[in-house]
């Protein structure tokens, strides 16, 4: 997972694929954690808003994500997946495009908002859901 979001341009802290975390930061794309993580989220794909070295944003709106490949490997999913889930990471932030939030509560709880609707709405975010849902029925969990 890490080596793919690397080859993707993601700034993986670390610069390690030898865990079973990653964290990302998202500064030089210019996109804030926590918008991330709710795309992320709207998709089937989630992650953790997470903090990152030199942090430059409050806790709660971090610059980064972390992500784990737990849940991957229980469903049996190797390394043509993990370059799907990339894909749609990277689709998502292409998507995104900058979006840093307000440090000003007020203008922040707004753009959140309109976001949140962009996300509820947008035939981009139903389409990779789709996507998502349709790998996870080709790898179900297997709990035993």
């Amino acid at each position: 997972l890490a080596r793919r979001l690397m080859e993707a341009g993601f700034d993986v802290i670390g610069k390690t694929t030898d865990k079973h975390l990653v964290v990302v930061d998202l500064t030089e794309k210019k996109i804030n954690g926590h918008v991330m993580a709710r795309a992320l989220a709207q998709v089937g794909i989630i992650c953790n808003k997470n903090t990152v070295p030199g942090e430059t944003q409050p806790p709660m709106y971090p610059s980064g994500i972390r992500l784990g490949t737990p849940v991957v490997s229980l469903r049996n999913m190797k390394a043509r997946q993990m370059a799907q889930i990339v894909r749609i990471i990277s689709d998502i932030s292409t998507h995104i495009g900058e979006y840093e939030l307000s440090r000003d509560a007020g203008i922040r709880d707004v753009q959140l908002e309109e976001f949140e609707g962009k996300l509820k709405s947008d035939p981009f975010y139903k389409r990779l859901k789709q996507e998502v849902l349709k790998m996870c029925k080709k790898f179900p969990l297997k709990l035993e």
